[in-house]
């Protein structure tokens, strides 16, 4: 059972999706601590300068708060028009913009017509992979499996064991640094990791012809650009198949 143990990101990139493609069991880590000016309530766009730009919610700061309860601030009553507008200018002059801009519209005006955050990410996140034809996993959130712990490490074995998963997907960020992965590898659970960014996709980028191309933006970067069909292609191409990662890595 492969499965991705992961926060909800707001519009994640091709990589974050990837990982979900590649995996039985999405885990939903809802019951940790919210982290601002990260990628949980923003993401990178290009602008109509073809400058690369945040693309953010108006969540406020919510400084040591439980992810789960995180809302959306009530001080900008038009943030959603505003944001669809960003979104719009930002990329109206790519080649698939017309043809794939009512759907993804419709996605994002039922999902930002949610106040909370984590409802907000995940409708996005679950309704782009039924919009490009992927296969969902099947969705579990930590806090229906354990209570918060503060030890990250100690957090994946307990919802490992409570699940049943024997195979963990990560990729080449900070995950790797962050968990005591020789004390989850000799427990039982295999690692593989996608390196997804080294092997991320070039595509035509538009506004971006003199700066040249930038990995790691909102999903609907490709979408717009690349189309629907080769986002698709981009994220279940069998070459991002997670690799099973060498456990003496890990010894201590």
């Amino acid at each position: 059972m492969n499965a991705t143990i992961h926060q909800p990101y707001f519009l994640p990139w091709l990589g974050y999706f990837s990982k979900l493609a590649f995996s039985d069991v999405f885990v939903v880590l809802d019951n940790v601590h919210f982290r601002k000016r990260h990628f949980l309530d923003r993401t990178k766009i290009v602008n109509m300068q073809g400058e690369i730009r945040w693309l953010s919610l108006p969540t406020g700061q919510h400084f040591q708060e439980n992810y789960r309860e995180v809302t959306i601030a009530q001080t900008d009553k038009n943030y959603v028009d505003k944001l669809l507008k960003t979104i719009e200018y930002s990329y109206a002059k790519t080649t698939y913009f017309d043809s794939e801009w009512p759907e993804i519209h419709n996605l994002l005006i039922s999902a930002l017509s949610n106040s909370n955050l984590i409802d907000i990410n995940m409708e996005i996140i679950n309704g782009l992979m039924i919009y490009l034809n992927i296969k969902l996993p099947t969705i579990y959130y930590a806090s229906q499996v354990s209570s918060f712990c503060e030890d990250a490490t100690e957090k994946i074995l307990i919802i490992c064991k409570a699940i049943g998963i024997n195979t963990i997907v990560v990729g080449t960020g900070k995950s790797l640094q962050v968990h005591d992965w020789h004390k989850i590898t000799t427990s039982g659970v295999e690692i593989r990791e996608q390196d997804y960014l080294n092997n991320h996709p070039v595509y035509y980028q538009s506004r971006r012809k003199v700066s040249g191309f930038q990995k790691g933006l909102n999903i609907l970067d490709s979408v717009f650009n690349a189309g629907k069909h080769n986002t698709r292609e981009f994220i279940t191409n069998i070459q991002h198949l997670p690799k099973p990662l060498d456990s003496s890595l890990f010894t201590l």
